[in-house]
């Protein structure tokens, strides 16, 4: 009977951390939107080279991610006639931003 107790619970407690682990994995813990966001750069200097402005949204260039999880809105793409950022989670507890002005990364 204590045998079929513990088995039970150490179950639940695998069932526990398992969807613990697969929920942080899904809103977004441990993403790399530095990565993500960084390759979408090339193409906006390229398009404001090409155009002479920078674009509107980020929603017309196909990058290829493999994870499901990166969408072009998670950059948080602004830009002005000069210049352009990106401001968002690290994927951890911090913040990330992007200037092109300055073309680095800052942290929060």
């Amino acid at each position: 009977m204590i045998l079929k107790i513990i088995k039970a619970i150490l179950r639940i407690s695998f069932l526990v951390i398992f969807a613990v682990i697969i929920f942080s994995y899904a809103i977004g813990m441990f993403k790399n939107n530095k990565n993500f966001c960084s390759k979408y750069i090339p193409h906006i200097e390229h398009h404001y080279k090409v155009h002479g402005e920078y674009p509107t949204d980020l929603t017309s260039y196909n990058i290829s991610f493999i994870d499901f999880r990166y969408k072009p809105q998670d950059c948080h793409y602004k830009h002005n006639e000069t210049s352009y950022t990106f401001y968002g989670s690290d994927g951890y507890m911090g913040v990330l931003g992007y200037s092109s002005i300055d073309k680095k990364w800052w942290y929060d």
